[in-house]
């Protein structure tokens, strides 16, 4: 009988202590981070609610113990929250619980208002016609204002229009007569009058605003007439576009069209005395709205254009909101006439028709404004500059005010410009009135390069021969010669015809971000042209500096030859050698390097041009990383690699994590058996005697590196590889130290990730590779990692990428999706170590025994007790915790498992982790969460229709990366072409059967390749199981056919061979 929720009701403390657990579980504040399964069904289980520890015994239907931190938890009185949440936690993950959630105040909120509208347009629908409303503007010279009329065929006032907002705002019935009675919502009303209820009722909120905010009355005004004025003419009266509305003006109503286009107003501009008088019709009344002007007459209102209203826009309204007498007049004095002629009369008459009678309004125009700009260098460091206005015979400096004429009229417009000018490239002025630069070579140079061009643009420019001498030049040309001689490269700069002492000075400006140098002369070179960029480039990478900049060749490093060469550019002069050495960098995989006989058949297309990579880069003395995406057999093309150059005497050592180092020896027998390999492995004493053996090839694992590192240091090996690079991607660990210390020719990295979380751990990988070709690690921090990361530095970027470009080859699998067969598929061995061996070891000799002892007879009679004693071996390969419930150690198998799913998942594969021991599940499981990887279980307890529910979630959501799924229960019928990797945790006896679980992912619908990894504990019953299916697949072709190699089908010699050496 299992927990229930009335279980947990009666432990509870208290009612109260029970409701505040329920809701902590139904808000998601509880997580289950441990559950151990006992012997006789107790279950122990672990929690965390709101920073509290829980921990709670379960006993079937009853709680054993439990225990929280909290400090409401009594022992003596019952459970406390914390200990009802972690309860129905787990009681919904293993029982299947649902919560009983409470629907909360928005949801209710929305569900009415949901109601209230179909309520709402049911109701329309019975009504004969919608209700409109009409507006009756209210014309006066200052101002505009609006009121409303409701109703169908008969129209009634609205009294109050705030009160009608209020109604709107919450869907009130109102009467406005015996035969009106109004529903206050927007189904009820006509569409095109619903924007002007939307109106008033912003009016409305913005009103109540004031009124909280302690501003105005406190109490809202009852308001018939809605007062028109800037902040919402525009939003008002645009409502009424296209229809025909009722004008009250001067007690007269009239019917007019709102129409959106310009009026054509007559401007009459006549002699008054000395000056001007300029009337406009009579009839016309103007609105200045927010973003427009609105013009009405008799027959319409106008919605005027943007460019209408900002033309003569100020104008109308000055002169038609005046009262009486002056409505529709304006004079203008002799004094201002130049002004409204040579400024505003040009403006109105592309709008207003101007009507002149015999007046030549060109008579009244102004002069025009010239200016002079005189220009001079009293000494190096000052620049001053003279201004003259001009106006016919009139001139005067507008920067001394006691030489401004009075009378006259003057070009505002212009003025202003000129000042803004002046203003921009001078502070100072002197007592004089002359614009004044003093010791500022920046604001000399600005004013030159772009000053001395708005100034003519602004007037007639002079320059004194001093001012003259102050010239901007460009920067000289140079360019770089390159060689390769004696296996370096060789750089020598062509200066042209600057000096190496003027170059270094020009490259320091670079350097400080300057745009111009100042000379001795006074004369000043633009370094905006960014003719010397790629050589102080260059200076910055290479921090050439001093002496290096004489004029003589520079020997640099090979590795520096992709980076020069880019940084030559098409000017720079290349000899011979070193542009067949870029040719040979450049086409690196390109160039056919001869496969070794015995994998000719082997390597697939990419994979020879990842060797041919390889080589190509070792024949230059150079290393790199081989990134290729995981599954694309990085391991194959090193063999080869290593094959090639196989040697009397010569050694090449790989380094890789513990749980791969008999995978690398198991390959290397697989794909190059004439190569001796040896993995240095053991105690301490048997790994300094495998030291001494000649071997082609050595493996160890980084922990035994950086144990063994005086034994390697005093070692050369003709390569060096390291598999996982991610292990040395900390430069300050034990691990990448060691490793760099080795002594070696060539350097090779292998990794999927050679970028996990910083920059700085590429810098790691190069530092092992070449060291110094990324410079030191605070150098790449400061000049590299730093500026992509904060400021997104898109040149510096690409100047990382085109430094690490040649020594990075990454393919992956969509670019070579046509050299890829339909499945990949790996073994990954692991080896038993510590107690596990020992436990395996012990049940191995157990057995073995037992079989030595019987006859034929006696084995088919005892068979299932031998295929039990099998399966416990199988199990403890797995790991131990499933036969020994005190089992404290750990499984080699788990570790390879768990880091295979880190890098799969990190990488952003989906996966699906197979294994017949549902209990096995359970382990994996629980080290899956305390990784925080999101997880799919399904096992034969899982109900059919949750299986196909699960599978399709797996498919469409991203976020699950790993699917735990029992072999028998999961095997067959489900389609999860979602994943795109496959893990069989432990070996089938039915190989079909592991054929078919692989399939569930390798299958019509699937866009992704599939990468199969098969996990073997290396030297145990799992190995030879492999091994006597492979006889079987050559001799009769059973373990590939459809009857698979059953256990029950082995015979006494079989199991006996199986347990050979194990």
């Amino acid at each position: 009988m299992s927990l229930e929720t009335k279980d947990i009701q009666s432990m509870a403390a208290d009612f109260q202590s029970y409701q505040k657990g329920r809701r902590l579980w139904e808000q998601g504040r509880v997580r289950l981070y441990r559950t151990d399964s006992f012997w006789k069904g107790e279950i122990n289980l672990q929690a965390e609610s709101e920073d509290y520890r829980v921990r709670l015994k379960l006993s079937g239907d009853r709680m054993t113990e439990a225990a929280c931190s909290c400090p409401d938890f009594i022992p003596a009185r019952g459970l406390c929250p914390h200990c009802v949440a972690a309860a129905f936690a787990y009681l919904k993950r293993y029982n299947g619980a649902t919560a009983e959630v409470s629907t909360t105040p928005a949801a209710r909120q929305m569900l009415e208002q949901y109601s209230r509208q179909a309520f709402s347009r049911a109701m329309a629908e019975q009504e004969p016609e919608p209700v409109e409303l009409d507006p009756v503007i209210h014309l006066r010279r200052r101002q505009w204002s609006a009121e409303l009329k409701i109703g169908r065929k008969k129209k009634y006032v609205v009294q109050d229009l705030l009160e009608f907002a209020d109604n709107c705002l919450y869907h009130r019935q109102t009467e406005y007569g015996r035969q009106l009675s109004v529903r206050h919502e927007k189904e009820f009303f006509h569409a095109k009058d619903w924007p002007a209820a939307e109106l008033l009722i912003k009016t409305l909120v913005s009103w109540r605003q004031c009124l909280e905010e302690g501003k105005g009355s406190s109490r809202l005004p009852q308001l018939r007439c809605l007062p028109l004025n800037r902040s919402n003419a525009d939003e008002f009266l645009p409502c009424f576009e296209g229809r025909t509305v009722t004008v009250e003006e001067n007690g007269e109503n009239r019917k007019v069209h709102v129409v959106r286009r310009d009026p054509a107003p007559v401007l009459s501009v006549q002699q008054c005395g000395s000056g001007l008088s300029l009337e406009m019709e009579t009839g016309l009344s103007v609105l200045q709205g927010e973003k427009g002007l609105y013009v009405a007459d008799k027959e319409n209102i106008y919605l005027c254009s943007e460019d209408f209203s900002r033309e003569a826009g100020i104008f109308l309204v000055h002169i038609l909101t005046r009262t009486f007498p002056e409505y529709g007049r304006l004079l203008l004095s002799r004094r201002d006439v130049g002004e409204f002629c040579g400024q505003v009369l040009p403006r109105l008459s592309s709008f207003l028709e101007i009507n002149a009678d015999e007046l030549n309004l060109s008579d009244f125009e102004p002069a025009s404004l010239k200016a002079e700009f005189y220009f001079d260098a009293p000494s190096p460091g000052c620049v001053t500059c003279e201004v003259f206005h001009h106006y016919g015979n009139i001139s005067f400096n507008p920067l001394q005010p006691g030489t401004l004429p009075v009378e006259l009229c003057r070009n505002k417009g212009q003025e202003l410009r000129i000042s803004s000018v002046a203003k921009k490239y001078f502070r100072y002025r002197t007592e004089d009135g002359k614009l004044q630069i003093v010791e500022n070579d920046g604001e000399i140079f600005r004013l030159l390069t772009e000053g001395m061009a708005e100034f003519a643009s602004c007037g007639e420019v002079h320059q004194s021969e001093a001012f003259q001498k102050i010239t901007v030049e460009q920067e000289p040309e140079a360019s770089l010669e390159l060689s390769f001689l004696d296996g370096l490269l060789e750089m020598k700069l062509d200066l042209g015809n600057a000096s190496p002492a003027e170059l270094r000075g020009l490259l320091e400006a670079y350097a400080g971000k300057q745009i111009f140098v100042r000379r001795k002369d006074g004369s000043f070179l633009d370094l905006r042209t960014k003719k010397l960029d790629r050589i102080a480039e260059l200076s910055e990478e290479l921090k050439l500096e001093g002496k290096k900049l004489t004029g003589e060749p520079l020997r640099l490093p090979l590795y520096r030859a992709a980076e020069l060469d880019l940084l030559a550019g098409k000017e720079g002069v290349r000899s011979r050698e070193f542009a067949q050495l870029i040719r040979k960098m450049k086409n690196a995989g390109q160039e056919e390097f001869s496969v070794p006989e015995s994998l000719k058949g082997v390597l697939r297309d990419y994979q020879k041009t990842g060797y041919s990579w390889l080589r190509q880069l070792d024949a230059l003395g150079l290393g790199g990383i081989l990134a290729d995406e995981m599954g694309l057999g990085k391991t194959v093309q090193v063999i080869a690699l290593l094959l090639s150059e196989k040697q009397p005497g010569q050694q090449s050592l790989i380094v890789c994590p513990a749980s791969l180092v008999y995978n690398w020896e198991n390959e290397c027998h697989r794909f190059a058996p004439e190569l001796t390999v040896c993995s240095v492995t053991g105690t301490a004493s048997e790994r300094k005697e495998k030291l001494q053996e000649p071997a082609d090839v050595l493996i160890t694992s980084y922990d035994l590196m950086r144990r063994d590192g005086e034994m390697y240091q005093k070692m050369f090996f003709r390569f060096l590889i390291v598999d996982e690079a991610q292990f040395i991607k900390n430069w300050k660990t034990q691990n990448a130290r060691a490793v760099k210390s080795v002594p070696s020719r060539t350097r090779f990295a292998l990794t999927g990730t050679p970028i996990e979380n910083r920059l700085t751990e590429l810098w790691s990988i190069f530092d092992f590779l070449m060291p110094g070709f990324l410079y030191n690690e605070r150098r790449f921090r400061e000049h590299l990692e730093m500026p992509i990361l904060k400021g997104q530095d898109e040149h510096v970027s690409g100047r990382l990428n085109r430094m690490v470009r040649p020594f990075i080859l990454r393919r992956l699998k969509s670019q070579v999706l046509k050299e890829l067969p339909p499945k990949l598929e790996n073994t990954v061995y692991s080896k038993l170590e510590g107690k596990q061996k020992k436990l395996y070891q012990g049940s191995a000799l157990r057995l073995r025994g037992m079989l030595e002892k019987q006859s034929e007879a006696e084995f088919h009679k005892e068979r299932m007790q031998v295929l039990a004693e099998l399966m416990r071996l199988r199990q403890i390969c797995c790991s131990p915790e499933l036969c020994f419930a005190d089992y404290d150690g750990e499984s080699a198998k788990t570790e390879a498992c768990m880091e295979l799913l880190r890098t799969a998942v990190s990488a952003g594969h989906k996966v699906l982790l197979f294994s017949q021991f549902t209990s096995m599940l359970a382990i994996l499981r629980e080290r899956i969460e305390a990784e925080q990887i999101s997880y799919f279980q399904l096992t034969g307890a899982t109900p059919k229709e949750e299986r196909v529910k699960l599978a399709d979630r797996f498919n469409r959501e991203s976020e699950v990366q790993v699917f735990l799924i029992s072999l028998k229960a999961g095997g067959t019928g489900l389609n999860l072409t979602g994943a795109d990797l496959v893990i069989h945790y432990d070996p089938w006896w039915n190989l079909a059967a592991q054929n078919q679980a692989t399939d569930r992912a390798h299958r019509i619908g699937q866009e992704n390749k599939v990468t199969v990894y098969r996990l073997i504990a290396k030297d145990t019953v799992e190995e030879k199981i492999l091994q006597l299916q492979e006889s079987k697949r050559k001799l009769a072709g059973q373990v590939l056919g459809d009857s698979g190699l059953p256990a029950s089908r082995l015979t006494r010699e079989e199991l006996l061979k199986i347990l050979e050496e194990t």
